[in-house]
């Protein structure tokens, strides 16, 4: 019958069906709903394909292939096998970006908040095109230059959360207890100084690069404070029986 006809010259790309002004994906299961259902037909439109330059399917694959690091063979050649493409992995790669700024920087101030929120940005930019398959490949070679950026961006973010947050956390617990105690350093030069780089480090856009200096850091503080309660010792060492049996309830603990 027509609707047959219709929908292998559609499988074959030669014809387009639009549904509700949008273009339909070829694979679509629902095209021959579309075509057959009285109640589906009056939204449906039918159209002689205009196939894509080959040489923007070309430079589309290209760019694919380079942001995905994978060979051009694991690239779609057809265009609805590259649209296809295209809108499922830019989709799930705008769903993980909100994720992680839904999980990782509601409650914190990590770095790298805005590198997420402008790959987001990049992905919804594109995906804006994804009714109209042309719209869309011209829009993903357009924009290739911000998305090679942004992967370079992000790599340091991914790197921070797989492998620097825990020492992260670490040294801003060690920053946020020093305000408390910071009547116990004004005499000890070696403690401030590691403190007010800590503080620095944790305050740059970009710390990537000095957050493997921070465990020395949090070291100095913690040993600062261990002379502290080893002086306590030294001039009150009657407080050893009275108080805690011999120790502090901490090695590195200032007491007041």
């Amino acid at each position: 019958d027509i609707a047959a006809v219709v929908a292998e010259l559609i499988a074959s790309q030669k014809l387009v069906l639009k549904y509700g002004g949008a273009v339909v994906p070829s694979g679509d299961k629902k095209i021959t709903e579309y075509l057959r259902k009285k109640t589906e037909i009056d939204k449906a439109i039918i159209a002689f394909k205009v196939a894509p330059p080959t040489a923007l399917i070309k430079k589309c694959r290209e760019f694919l292939s380079d942001y995905h690091n994978c060979t051009l063979g694991a690239i779609p050649d057809d265009e609805d096998g590259l649209v296809r493409y295209i809108t499922d992995k830019f989709d799930a790669e705008r769903t993980e970006l909100r994720e992680r700024l839904e999980k990782e920087y509601a409650f914190s101030a990590y770095p790298g908040k805005n590198v997420v929120e402008n790959g987001a940005a990049l992905c919804d930019k594109l995906l804006a095109q994804k009714n109209d398959s042309i719209a869309l490949l011209k829009k993903a070679v357009e924009m290739q230059d911000d998305f090679l950026d942004f992967s370079e961006d992000i790599s340091d973010v991914d790197t921070f959360f797989r492998v620097q947050k825990s020492i992260f956390d670490s040294a801003r617990a060690q920053a946020e207890l020093a305000d408390t105690e910071k009547e116990y350093f004004q005499a000890e030069d070696n403690a401030l100084s590691a403190i007010a780089k800590i503080r620095e480090i944790l305050a740059m856009p970009k710390p990537y690069k000095h957050i493997s200096e921070l465990p020395e850091l949090v070291q100095q503080i913690s040993e600062d404070k261990g002379i502290t309660g080893r002086k306590l010792f030294e001039r009150f060492p009657e407080i050893r029986n009275q108080l805690w049996k011999g120790e502090l309830w901490n090695h590195s603990y200032y007491v007041e």
